[in-house]
């Protein structure tokens, strides 16, 4: 099933969840209105909880010499942007659309 905004029926992209800054930020791609998100607290606590040991390992790892500067910095970026994809399926596949109380 296709995510679709509450406004305007139409579906949510998976750029538009990806360029929000935080969930509650996503606005349609279509009628540029905000939408409301519900349901996704336990995916972005574990997206939180992934980033935080994935940059603790990557310290840790970094000052035993056991990488580069260059290796974390190629495997940061890798890791962030798989992460960001895989939580922006997540969202789209998991949470609940609606429209925001005004």
């Amino acid at each position: 099933m296709q995510a679709k905004c509450p406004s305007c029926e139409q579906p949510i992209t998976m750029w538009a969840v990806m360029k929000a800054p935080l969930p509650s930020a996503i606005r349609c791609p279509h009628c540029r209105k905000k939408i409301r998100v519900r349901g996704v607290a336990p995916y972005l606590a574990v997206y939180l909880m992934t980033v935080l040991a994935l940059a603790a390992w990557l310290i840790v790892a970094r000052r035993h010499n056991a990488i580069s500067s260059a290796a974390v910095i190629v495997i940061a970026i890798i890791a962030l942007a798989f992460l960001e994809l895989l939580i922006s399926a997540i969202v789209l596949r998991r949470a609940r659309f609606e429209k925001p109380q005004t």
